[in-house]
């Protein structure tokens, strides 16, 4: 793959009224692209932003067009003025994002459905029919929090993680060779900007105090460094691949292990660990509890000593989770795994379990089920779409009110449909979020019923290993990944007594694979299913169930789980970006 050429190229920046966005147009133009397109929400910012670069560059340079990526509408929009204005488009940048866990819809409508809006409109109708030369380019900013978890900015680090696993996705070279367009994405360490300098954006008072420590002591670049450095990914960068961009730093490829080549990490290996840990030592305790690599970023090593003792002490303490005599909520839960979960807990001793979900036909069956095998008064159903936080928060009431406890939350719920996408992300995403901030914060640490309580996220091979034929889906399962590392830290172990583990089952037999084949964005995607689904191992419900429970006894919080074809559970881990060894542009 040949170096990309900026001169004579048109390109679309997302959110390039200020900031990074902004630095990049520039610097566009500075390496001879022949024109550049605003895209903002901040119209006064935007028109001087044409002013100034019609006065360093000359007139018919650059355009501002009101953009708010969260419609739809608005981005195409964006397209088409440019393509009139310069006839062609080349280039997309999609930077525009918000950093605000406090209005964490909007961040995940602007960071995550708007990069997605910014794909299927880039990589699949307008830059392969437009672009000017023999190949086009779209970078997707993600951020560190994208590639290691922040455990203080929870929702922010799984809409990043969802810009990796959508980058990864639409990087393939399966899209590359049908569109010629390369797709490739950028970490960002801290930067001089006003989504930084502006910050107030945790979701209260235990996440805000340690989130300001860290923003105090982080080193930081300023967005003039970050447009250089993404200049020369721009440049060099094969498609498919993330770049890590910190502290005007050369930048480095940062890449995830295949989950199937890995060392295999049972659960009884990491019981073991656990419980050793204070023989082993805190060198051994990190290596076999890397939630606390989102320390190294964010504060330094005086600071980090204090936080890895307490993470080695939560280790040192933490037994397995008994499930006997308690009560749990799964969501999806009246059909496929979620059903096979409840059963499975009332197997195992669990006092009772709410179903919530939206199909009441398929709920009145699974309660007469479970009254004929356990009894009466083992379960409910709760009326559930987590689409919406007041149907969650009913369920944790009226569990409550029937069973005066909840101890553990299965966020199961979730569709696999890339045709509807934004139904897609508004359940897979803003519904866990939702189940995290009801359970974590507010309702397990006060109704649990024992020293512990546990929130189950479940994620897929997807969110580890990104389909190409799916990769909005992709995205919505690295997001579950990146909140379940993140809630996941030991600090927030610490303060409310609730494990967070995530799951990601391998290809298992429900109607959420079965009825994969036209879910999809388009031929395209369709072909390509075909050709990577034929030779998938599988499970069954009632196999993948069982693994859960092993999981849900012996997990420690912020981990994540591989489940696939019937094997048993295996610990995936991130690597830590600044630990691993650094290849660069010119390497590649």
């Amino acid at each position: 793959m040949a170096q990309f050429d900026i001169v004579n190229k048109i390109a679309l920046v997302t959110g390039a009224a200020s900031g990074m966005g902004l630095q990049c147009a520039v610097k566009l133009l500075e390496e001879g692209a022949r024109g550049v397109t605003l895209a903002d929400i901040n119209k006064v910012a935007g028109t001087k932003a044409v002013r100034d670069i019609e006065a360093k560059f000359g007139p018919n340079k650059a355009i501002f067009v009101y953009c708010n990526i969260q419609h739809k509408s608005d981005f195409e929009n964006a397209f088409i003025k440019t393509i009139e204005s310069f006839q062609n488009i080349d280039i997309l940048i999609n930077n525009a994002g918000i950093f605000d866990d406090r209005c964490y819809e909007k961040e995940i409508g602007v960071n995550v459905v708007g990069v997605a809006h910014g794909m299927v409109l880039g990589v699949d109708k307008y830059i392969p029919k437009y672009r000017s030369g023999s190949e086009g380019l779209i970078v997707n900013v993600s951020s560190v929090a994208g590639i290691n978890s922040i455990p203080f900015i929870p929702i922010y680090t799984g809409t990043k993680f969802a810009i990796h696993g959508m980058t990864l996705a639409w990087g393939d070279v399966f899209h590359y060779n049908r569109t010629k367009v390369r797709v490739v994405g950028v970490c960002p360490g801290a930067t001089e900007t006003p989504l930084l300098r502006n910050f107030a954006g945790a979701l209260g008072p235990d996440y805000e105090a340690y989130m300001v420590e860290g923003l105090k002591l982080h080193p930081s670049q300023t967005p003039e460094q970050m447009a250089n450095r993404t200049m020369e990914v721009i440049k060099k960068a094969p498609s498919g691949t993330m770049w890590v961009v910190k502290a005007n730093m050369e930048p480095w490829k940062f890449e995830l292990p295949n989950y199937q080549n890995i060392e295999k990490v049972s659960l009884d290996q990491v019981q073991k660990c656990r419980l050793n840990a204070k023989d082993r030592g805190s060198e051994s305790t990190f290596k076999h509890f890397n939630t606390m690599i989102t320390f190294y970023e964010l504060i330094r090593t005086s600071y980090i000593n204090i936080i890895g003792a307490r993470s080695k002490s939560s280790l040192e303490k933490m037994p397995l989770f008994d499930v006997a005599n308690k009560v749990a909520i799964i969501t999806g839960g009246a059909s496929g795994l979620g059903f096979r979960y409840a059963v499975k807990l009332l197997e195992e001793g669990a006092r009772g379990v709410t179903l919530a979900d939206i199909d009441k036909v398929a709920a009145a069956k699974a309660l007469e089920h479970i009254q004929k095998t356990f009894g009466t008064n083992k379960a409910i159903f709760v009326y559930c779409d987590v689409q919406r936080k007041s149907d969650f928060e009913e369920a944790f009431v009226k569990t409550i009110e029937k069973f005066q406890n909840i101890d553990i939350l299965i966020n199961n719920a979730g569709i696999l449909n890339d045709h509807v996408y934004e139904k897609e992300i508004a359940i897979n995403v803003n519904g866990v979020a939702y189940g995290m901030i009801l359970g974590l914060d507010k309702y397990i640490p006060q109704y649990k019923s024992g020293p512990e309580g546990l929130i189950v996220n479940i994620s897929s091979i997807a969110g580890v290993a990104p389909f190409p034929f799916i990769p909005i889906y992709t995205g919505t399962k690295f997001a579950v990944h990146g909140m379940t590392l993140s809630w996941g830290d030991s600090y927030h172990y610490n303060r409310t007594k609730v494990r967070v583990v995530g799951v990601c089952p391998g290809v298992t037999d429900t109607p959420l694979i079965q009825c994969m084949p036209g879910r999809n964005l388009g031929p395209d995607y369709e072909r390509c299913l075909n050709e990577n689904m034929q030779d998938c191992p599988s499970q069954t419900p009632e196999q993948m169930a069982n693994r859960m429970i092993q999981i849900i006894k012996k997990a420690p919080s912020g981990t994540m789980w591989i489940v696939e074809d019937n094997s048993a559970p295996y610990k995936y881990e991130i690597p830590n970006y600044q630990r691993m060894e650094k290849v660069y542009l010119d390497q590649t």
